[in-house]
């Protein structure tokens, strides 16, 4: 009975190979009909297509039409693709354990090469708010530096980037006078910008300029240094004559922006007329009038002010 068990395996095997080569054929067969059946629809609709001037292109030459090719089967080629035998394919999937994602290279964004840090790019802002600082010194008679910058001494202010100063150091300006008239004119040029220039008149009997400058000089710090230096030794003597001072300041070239003109004691009547015709000679300067402790000449002075456009001030000096 053992044996025939054997014998009757090998007919079942041989039926199972037959009905999945039934199986394969039936599935061949059905995938061409449906090919066959999806070829003639689409050729039905190419057709109605084409017959109804579905390209629009108008009963003309035929320009702009669009002639649409067609790839047609015929019978024979028909027959080979269903004769043709099918190699039903599976596709193979990867073990994902032995699968490896690919490297990827880290790069340090911050502070990594070809980015500016937080130096650089504040070295741009300092440059392009540096380019836009300063105001220019002015050429020629200095017509148009007015509005460069400022000056103030004893407190009046001044507009502009060239200053003249007219100060008395007559006799009666010794003691406790000379000593603020110094240190007045130290703030005030310590406090010009460095693109101003000044120049300091000393009016007595005489006139001189401090340190014997005659031309304009720059309000850099090397210069500053040097005033302090030469007012030390600036002493008062003498009477109180500034017109000469007046006709060297309206003589400098570019003419001053403004002039301070400083005095504790009583001139000429004639100063005010004389300044006055100066400064019709060319551009008008103004003048700000400082009378300093006294107010002998304050008349003069508001007169002097009032023609050229400046100020009169009067400050309540030390006495002797």
């Amino acid at each position: 009975m053992g044996g025939g068990g054997g014998r009757a395996a090998a007919p079942s095997r041989e039926s199972a190979i037959a009905r999945i080569l039934a199986m394969t054929r039936q599935a061949v067969f059905v995938g061409v009909f449906l090919s066959l059946l999806a070829h003639a629809m689409f050729l039905a609709v190419a057709g109605v297509w084409r017959i109804g001037g579905g390209g629009g292109g108008g009963s003309g030459s035929g320009e702009g039409t669009n002639a649409v090719e067609m790839a047609v089967i015929d019978e024979t080629e028909l027959g080979a693709l269903t004769e043709a035998n099918l190699e039903l394919a599976t596709p193979g999937i990867d073990d994902p354990l032995t699968s490896q994602a690919p490297g990827v290279d880290l790069v340090d964004i911050p502070g990594g090469s070809g980015l500016p840090d937080s130096g650089e790019l504040g070295s741009v802002g300092t440059g392009l708010g540096g380019a836009g600082a300063g105001t220019g010194i002015g050429v020629g008679d200095g017509q148009g530096g007015s509005g460069g910058g400022g000056a103030k001494f004893f407190g009046v202010e001044a507009r502009g980037s060239r200053f003249a100063y007219v100060v008395d150091v007559s006799g009666s300006m010794e003691g406790s006078k000379l000593a603020t008239l110094k240190r007045e004119l130290s703030v005030s040029i310590d406090g010009l910008a460095e693109n101003a220039q000044f120049l300091v008149f000393l009016f007595e009997s005489q006139f001189q300029t401090l340190g014997t400058r005659d031309k304009w000089m720059n309000a850099d710090s090397k210069n500053k240094n040097w005033l302090i230096q030469q007012l030390a030794a600036v002493t008062a003597r003498g009477g109180t004559e500034p017109a000469g001072a007046f006709v060297a300041a309206f003589g400098l070239r570019p003419r001053p922006d403004a002039i301070y003109f400083m005095t504790d004691g009583l001139f000429d009547a004639a100063v005010a007329e004389r300044v006055a015709a100066l400064n019709k000679t060319g551009r008008k300067v103004p003048i700000h009038c400082i009378a300093f402790g006294e107010r002998g000449s304050e008349s003069l002075m508001r007169k002097i002010a009032e023609m050229s456009g400046g100020s009169y001030t009067f400050i309540e000096g030390p006495r002797r």
